[in-house]
């Protein structure tokens, strides 16, 4: 394969034209965490970012090549690269091309490292994709099956895609994501509350956690903090004590999660089960709905409940706000075991491998 450089180990490409650091995501925090990692792991890796134009740096330390004709994506997330990047990958002669795979070109001549993250759910059933456009799903699903490596957040998201793209046991490497920050000294809300947190998954989701905190406020009176508004927020769900909090910085978050009664992780699958992870690292309890990556994240320190089922949910609230304080200190230690495997470092270094397995 071609070197880049006399002294270049390897020459990556980063696939940066999809990313808005405005609205971050795992992919972004991917990108902007493991890349200098990777460096530091293994010197003589460098980087060429393909971005659009004007688009927001990952870093002032790597060349950036503009890319002409291409935007940020819009609905769905998924975008098309325009075909002046396969003529910029052949000028900076780069290696591999390493980016999220909804931003991925479908063909290239530089073998693909893709990053299988925030695919907008379409791993919870293959048969099923939640993507509006039958032509994006059928395009997400061939890049995919055609890159020379994949990095998934998840051995759940591994399966899947083993299982149900018929992809190569070999070209799929698992890197679970590091957890982002320290707490800030201010949790926001005066406890005692319960924090809820339903990822991408709609309104439906938090209908179901609305219906199970009025169904305990009688013996456990508290507030709801709800971490990611739906879109369309019902009047239902505009209540007294009910914070809605479309988005905040993940010092601030990590407060809210470190003095909370208990947190709710009702969606049924992130790919990578960061919300329940990050809970737990914070010392939260925390009620998660089951299945998926949620229960490889959380092992055995969440109480697990059936997805959509408000009494289910709340059963699981009682279990954990009916503790005692032992117990919950036994329950806060181990989802602090269970989650020590989400570090940056490691993070990186298995994705190092995939470019190794790639490159070599």
């Amino acid at each position: 394969m071609r070197r880049a450089g006399r002294d270049a180990y390897m020459h990556v490409g980063v696939n940066a034209l999809g990313l808005d650091l405005a609205r971050p995501n795992l992919n972004s925090q991917f990108l902007q965490r493991v890349l200098p990692l990777v460096e530091e792991l293994q010197p003589g890796v460098s980087y060429t970012v393909f971005t659009s134009p004007g688009g927001r740096r990952l870093s002032g330390r790597y060349p950036v090549r503009e890319i002409l004709g291409c935007s940020t994506p819009g609905d769905g997330g998924y975008l098309v690269p325009p075909r002046g990047l396969e003529i910029a990958l052949r000028e900076a002669g780069v290696d591999l091309l390493f980016g999220p795979a909804a931003w991925a070109p479908g063909r290239s001549s530089v073998p693909q490292v893709l990053l299988a993250a925030a695919l907008d759910g379409w791993h919870e059933s293959v048969s099923a994709f939640r993507v509006r456009d039958a032509s994006r799903r059928k395009a997400l699903t061939r890049r995919l099956r055609n890159a020379a490596a994949i990095v998934a957040p998840s051995e759940h998201l591994r399966r899947r895609l083993i299982e149900g793209l018929s992809i190569g046991m070999d070209r799929v490497t698992v890197a679970p994501p590091g957890l982002e920050g320290a707490a800030s000294a201010n949790p926001l809300v005066d406890p005692p509350y319960i924090v809820a947190a339903a990822g991408r998954g709609g309104a439906q989701i938090w209908d179901v956690i609305l219906e199970a905190s009025r169904k305990i406020q009688g013996a456990f009176p508290h507030g709801l903090v709800a971490l990611g508004a739906p879109e369309d927020p019902t009047p239902e769900s505009v209540e007294p004590g009910v914070l809605w909090i479309e988005a905040l910085p993940a010092a601030h978050r990590i407060a809210l999660y470190q003095h909370c009664a208990a947190c709710v992780c009702a969606a049924p699958d992130d790919g990578a089960g960061l919300d329940v992870a990050e809970a737990l690292r914070a010392g939260a309890p925390v009620a998660a709905a089951q299945g998926g990556a949620n229960s490889e994240a959380g092992g055995d320190a969440p109480v697990y409940f059936e997805p959509g089922s408000p009494q289910g949910l709340a059963a699981a609230l009682r279990r954990l706000l009916g503790e005692d304080a032992a117990a919950r200190s036994r329950r806060v230690q181990l989802g602090q075991q269970a989650v020590a495997r989400f570090d940056w470092r490691e993070c990186a270094s298995r994705t190092l491998s995939a470019f190794q397995r790639v490159f070599r």
